[in-house]
C-alpha cells in the first residue's frame, strides 16, 4: 500500500490498542500476561517515536501509565521473577528489552513522568559536554549502497543551532550531506533512497539503537556509524580497509608509534605487551607491516591481550609475521596494514551457532564456556593464510569442577551448521596463579574458528576395567581409539602398528607420508602408513631387519620402554644413558631378563614413574603389552611431559 494506508493502519491499530488500558498503567488483556503486553506495546511506541507516558496511554487519575507500569508493577519482589502466565522466561526477555529501549530513549525518569527535558526533541537539548575549546564533536561515517564511502570516517562539530541537536540525526546534519527525513526518520540520503526491505541504517559505538535517529541522544566523542543496508548481517567497518596508515613516514599514529616507543626500550628477545582494541567488529590491533621488519630484527615476541583478564591471549614471535606476502608489501609504496585480534561469537546470541553446537553435540562434544573465537589475521584487504612460524595460543577454560579439565580441548571448526566438521588442536593446560585461572595453551599455524570442547568418550567394554579411567582420557586427547566405534579391546595386544600410531600423535608429529615406502610390508594407503613413516623419519621407530616394519607384531614391555624412552628423548631432549641403571632396575626379580639394548630405557621409564613392574616383583620384558597397558603408559607419559594434570 501507499504510505499514507500504511500510516493508517498504524494509527488504527493504535486505536485499538488504547481500548485495553487498564487502571494500574499497564495495557493489556486480562487473558494474556500483563507484562509481556505491557512491554510490547512500549516497545512498539518506541519504535514508531511515540510517547507511551502521553495521556492518551492513562486511565488513571494519578498518572499511572505503561511505564510507571514496567517499573514500579512488573517485577514481583516476593518471587524475584517477572511473573509470566504461560512462559517465565519470554516475559521477563520482553520486560529487559522494553527496559534497554526506554534507557536508549531516554524515557523516564525513574518515576515514569515522562521524557527529560530534550530527550529526542529535536535541538532543544542543553549544552552538555564540550571540549576545551567548547565544542561537541563526534565521528561519524556514512556508507552508500555497494559500500561506497560518502563521508569519513571524520570528526564533525554539532553546533547549538543544529536543527536536530545532539543526535544521531544531528551528527548526520553536521556532515553535509544531503538527506530527507520524515519525522526524524532518514529515508534518503545523497540521493539514495529505502527501497523495500534495504535502506538507512545506523550504530552508536557499534551498537544498533531501537529508536529513529532523531531521538538518539550522543555524548562527546561518539562514534556514529550511517550505512545503506540489505543485508542485517552485512555491517561496515568502522575503519575502510586497507587500514588507515599515518600520512607520512615521519607521523606514527597508534599502534605504530606505541611499538616504535617499545623496540626502543626493549632487550633484542624481550616480550613486547600490545592490549586489543575493542570496536564494532571485535577485538583487533593494528599497525603497519613495516614494522614488522624492526620486530624481527630485534627478535621480540609480541604478546596480545585483550581488555579482560579473562580473554585469550597470542603469543606471536615477530618471525611468524614475516610471512611472502607481508615481504612482499614491504616492497610496494604504500606499505598496508597488519590487523590481528579476534571475535568472540556467543552461543546465546547466534542463532546460526546453534545448529553448530547441536552437530557437535551428535559427537558428545560440548561447547565449554558458551563462547567461540574468530581468530583473524589480515593483510590489508586480503586474509593471510597463516604464519611463517608458529605461534602459541591461550585460551581461557571456563570450568568449575579441576578433574574435567583433561577432557576439555581446543578444536579448529569448519563447515556450517549440523555438518560442522572439527578438527583437535593438541594443546596442555596451564594454570596462571596471579589470575587463578586455567588455560589450555596450544600452537597454531593459522587463524579461524576455534572452540573450547569437552569430550568424554564411552566404549562399553571398559566397564569395570581396571585402566578406563587412562584409556577414556587418552581417548580424549585423541592419542588412542578403540577397534569400533563402541568397543576399546582392552586385553588384546598391542601391535607396533598401533603404538607406533599412539606415541606419533601423543608427540604431535609433523606427518611424513614418502610417495615411495620405506618398508616393504607397510604399504601406501593403509591407516597405519603416515604413523610408521613418521616415526621412522624422527628416529621414534626402526623396522625389524630385511627392509620389513612388522606392524601386526604383538609389542613386549621391554620394547614398549624402549618406545617410550624415544619418545621422551624427542620431546625433551634427555639421553637414558643419565640413568642408574642398576640401582633403578634392581628391584625387579626378573632384571637379568632385560635385554641389554632396553635396559637404558627401562630404567628410565621406571625412574620416571611411567612404568611400573608387575605382581611379584617382576618387569616382565618378554611379556605381552596390552592396549590397556598402552593406554596407562601414555596417560603416565603425558603427566610427565605436562600434558595433563
Amino acid at each position: 500500500g501507499t504510505d499514507v494506508e500504511i500510516i493508517d493502519a498504524i494509527e488504527r491499530g493504535l486505536g485499538y490498542l488504547k481500548g485495553f488500558c487498564q487502571e494500574d498503567g499497564g495495557v493489556y488483556n486480562e487473558w494474556d500476561d500483563p507484562v509481556t503486553d505491557t512491554a510490547a506495546l512500549v516497545m512498539t511506541l518506541l519504535v514508531l517515536d511515540k510517547d507511551p507516558t502521553g495521556p492518551e496511554w492513562s486511565r488513571s487519575g494519578d498518572g499511572a501509565n505503561p511505564i510507571t507500569y514496567l517499573l514500579t508493577r512488573a517485577y514481583n519482589e516476593e518471587d524475584e521473577n517477572f511473573g509470566g502466565l504461560y512462559d517465565e522466561l519470554l516475559t521477563a526477555t520482553y520486560a529487559l528489552q522494553a527496559y534497554i529501549m526506554l534507557q536508549g530513549a531516554g524515557l523516564g525518569d525513574g518515576e515514569g513522568n515522562g521524557p527529560p527535558s530534550g530527550g529526542g526533541n529535536g535541538g532543544t537539548q542543553p549544552p552538555g559536554e564540550k571540549d576545551q575549546e567548547g565544542k561537541f564533536q563526534v565521528e561519524v561515517k556514512v556508507v552508500g549502497k555497494g559500500g561506497t564511502a560518502l563521508f569519513g570516517p571524520r570528526t564533525v562539530t554539532i553546533t547549538d543551532d543544529n536543527p536536530w541537536g545532539r543526535t544521531a540525526l544531528g551528527a548526520l546534519h553536521a556532515t553535509g550531506l544531503s538527506y530527507e527525513d520524515d519525522g526524524g526518520f532518514v529515508w534518503k540520503i545523497e540521493g539514495e533512497a529505502n527501497a523495500g526491505m534495504s535502506g538507512w541504517m545506523y550504530q552508536v559505538n557499534g551498537v544498533s539503537a531501537a529508536v529513529i535517529a532523531s531521538a538518539k541522544e550522543l555524548k562527546a566523542g561518539d562514534r556514529v556509524l550511517w550505512w545503506y543496508s540489505t543485508d542485517p548481517n552485512d555491517i561496515p567497518s568502522w575503519v575502510d580497509d586497507p587500514e588507515l596508515l599515518p600520512e607520512s613516514p615521519g607521523e606514527e599514529t597508534g599502534l605504530d608509534k606505541e611499538l616504535t616507543e617499545a623496540l626502543a626500550e626493549a632487550e633484542a628477545g624481550e616480550e613486547i605487551i600490545v592490549t586489543l582494541i575493542e570496536d564494532e567488529e571485535g577485538l583487533k590491533a593494528v599497525f603497519s607491516a613495516a614494522k614488522v621488519q624492526d620486530l624481527v630484527e630485534k627478535r621480540v615476541t609480541l604478546v596480545i591481550k585483550g581488555p579482560d583478564p579473562a580473554d585469550p591471549v597470542l603469543i606471536i614471535p615477530a618471525a611468524a609475521l614475516a610471512t611472502e606476502a607481508v615481504q612482499e608489501a614491504l616492497k610496494e609504496e604504500e606499505v598496508p596494514a597488519i590487523r590481528l585480534g579476534y571475535r568472540r561469537l556467543l552461543t546465546v546470541e547466534e542463532d546460526e551457532l546453534q545448529d553448530v553446537i547441536t552437530g557437535l553435540g551428535q559427537k558428545n562434544l560440548f561447547l565449554v564456556g558458551g563462547t567461540l573465537y574468530q581468530l583473524e589475521l589480515t593483510l590489508g584487504e586480503e586474509p593471510l593464510p597463516g604464519f611463517a612460524v608458529g605461534i602459541t595460543a591461550r585460551f581461557p577454560l571456563a570450568v568449575e569442577d579441576k578433574s574435567d579439565i583433561n577432557f576439555i580441548g581446543l578444536y579448529r571448526l569448519s563447515g556450517a551448521g549440523a555438518g560442522v566438521k572439527e578438527e583437535f588442536i593438541p594443546g596442555i593446560p596451564v594454570y596462571e596463579e596471579e589470575e587463578d585461572r586455567w588455560y589450555i595453551e596450544a600452537r597454531l599455524d593459522r587463524f579461524s574458528l576455534f572452540a573450547i570442547l569437552r569430550y568424554k568418550p564411552f566404549f562399553a567394554d571398559l566397564e569395570g576395567h581396571w585402566a578406563r579411567e587412562a584409556v577414556e582420557l587418552m581417548a580424549a586427547r585423541r592419542v588412542i581409539a578403540g577397534m569400533s566405534e563402541k568397543e576399546f579391546a582392552p586385553d588384546l595386544p598391542v601391535t607396533r602398528a598401533q603404538l607406533v600410531a599412539m606415541l606419533v600423535k601423543a608427540l604431535d608429529l609433523e606427518a611424513v607420508a614418502p610417495a615411495k615406502p620405506t618398508f616393504r610390508d607397510v604399504e601406501a594407503g593403509t591407516w597405519y602408513y603416515t604413523p610408521v613413516e613418521t616415526a621412522y623419519q624422527a628416529g621414534l621407530a626402526a623396522g625389524r631387519g630385511n627392509g620389513e616394519f612388522d606392524p601386526a607384531a604383538p609389542v613386549t614391555r621391554q620394547e614398549m620402554a624402549v618406545l617410550v624412552a624415544r619418545a621422551l628423548d624427542i620431546y625433551l631432549g634427555r639421553d637414558t644413558e643419565n640413568y642408574q641403571v642398576e640401582d633403578i632396575l634392581g628391584r625387579f626379580e626378573d632384571r637379568d631378563d632385560i635385554a641389554p639394548w632396553a635396559q637404558g630405557a627401562a630404567a628410565r621409564v621406571v625412574q620416571e614413574g611411567i612404568m611400573t613392574g608387575m605382581p611379584g616383583r617382576l618387569f616382565a620384558p618378554r611379556g605381552t603389552a596390552t592396549r590397556a597397558q598402552a593406554a596407562v603408559v601414555l596417560k603416565n607419559m603425558f603427566q610427565v611431559l605436562g600434558k595433563i594434570i
